[in-house]
């Protein structure tokens, strides 16, 4: 695979901020929702526009990221970048880094089999070949990959993806097929499905199918539905059925409602973080062997659990977090200011006052904006009786 040397901005907002005192134009900044690459593909023999996405702070991080491929990527890669980014930042699902795949030929690169009546089709199995063989291979070498990949598609590009699952286990996690076109070709993909689950039931994908209002769709789901609970495949899948929703409006609902149920474990529950932090650290272990990747606990999540604990009067419970957090985030002065602020509540106040004075030392070092805070709190201590 050639890598061109090019690389643009997908999409570069700019905001005009409006007085409302008047019509002057103040300072303007922009936004960069991602970058588009350009790829010489071999086996297309063509050259594909790629969109990609990476979460806020990746590149003051060295954290790594499950991804998402979202084909139709001209319009599916806006709608799901704000998605993962909003559902993320509530905690529900980890950071993503999302990948847009635009439509060159969509008919010959989603269609498993020629069709009399479709032009160009039955590129799929090569297209699978692409996304193995060069653009997964691009993307892990460039960007800080964790070893997981879901796969969206809508209609065609959702038969698309219920097929990968089936034929290509090994390539995706997980898969979402937002109104799977299966009608395709007298229901091929139906017929595939099941002879590959005559000989074998060890998958251990996840599967989110959905339908909107769509009636001509619903005979071909419902035989899939079939399929799935007829076998003990190992694929933990579901049907939603969006009534409110079309073919058109589909997506929307789709992206959002299928990253939650993909990763329905992740979330750290107030009523896990409430046990304590052998709670904490048993979710985040258990999370690790279902995903298959580890994620450091987040320092704000830490600390926000430990003032919880305080405020429900758990001081034994909330030092011992605030420690934890510690040894996780030396480096922070914040987290020795929250330990310090447990062992006040306890009444430990030498160990609160040495906290208090590193969270201080810290902060002055790196000229820490909370600077202020952190010697108020100690001054105070220090003239407490």
């Amino acid at each position: 695979m050639i890598l061109r040397n090019k690389l643009t901005s997908v999409i570069v907002i700019v905001l005009l901020s409006i007085s409302s005192f008047s019509f002057s134009q103040t300072a303007t900044s922009n936004i960069i929702l991602g970058q588009t690459i350009s790829l010489e593909s071999k086996i297309l023999n063509e050259t594909r526009e790629i969109m990609v996405f990476t979460p806020k702070g990746y590149n003051q991080s060295i954290e790594s990221y499950p991804v998402l491929y979202v084909l139709d990527g001209e319009t599916n890669f806006f709608i799901s970048t704000a998605i993962v980014n909003f559902v993320a930042r509530n905690q529900q699902i980890p950071q993503m880094i999302v990948v847009g795949i635009p439509n060159v030929a969509r008919n010959r690169d989603f269609t498993p089999i020629t069709s009399q009546q479709m032009q160009n089709s039955g590129g799929a199995d090569n297209f699978i070949s692409f996304l193995d063989d060069e653009l997964f291979k691009y993307i892990d070498n460039t960007y800080r990959t964790q070893n997981y990949k879901i796969l969206f598609g809508h209609s065609l590009c959702g038969m698309f993806s219920v097929y990968t699952l089936f034929t290509n286990p090994d390539l995706f996690d997980a898969h979402i097929a937002a109104s799977p076109y299966l009608m395709y070709e007298d229901e091929y993909v139906i017929d595939k499905v099941e002879e590959i689950l005559a000989n074998e039931s060890d998958f251990t994908n996840q599967l989110y199918m959905s339908i909107g209002n769509e009636p001509r769709y619903y005979d071909s789901l419902d035989k899939i539905s079939s399929l799935f609970a007829g076998h003990d495949t190992g694929i933990n899948w579901t049907l939603e059925k969006y009534s409110d929703e079309d073919h058109g409006s589909i997506p929307f609902l789709t992206i959002s409602d299928s990253i939650k149920f993909i990763f329905s474990d992740w979330q750290l529950t107030n009523a896990i973080a409430m046990e304590g932090i052998d709670a904490i650290n048993n979710h985040y272990q258990n999370r690790s062997k279902k995903y298959g990747f580890t994620t450091q606990i987040p320092e704000a999540t830490l600390n926000l659990v430990g003032y919880q604990l305080l405020q429900a009067g758990e001081n034994k419970k909330a030092i011992d977090v605030f420690k934890y957090n510690v040894e996780l985030y030396p480096n922070s002065a914040n987290v020795y200011d929250s330990l310090g602020d447990a062992f006040k509540a306890q009444g430990l106040k030498k160990k609160a006052l040495k906290s208090y004075k590193k969270a201080v030392s810290i902060a002055e070092n790196k000229n820490d904006p909370n600077l202020a805070v952190f010697r108020k709190n100690l001054e105070q201590l220090k003239t407490s009786n």
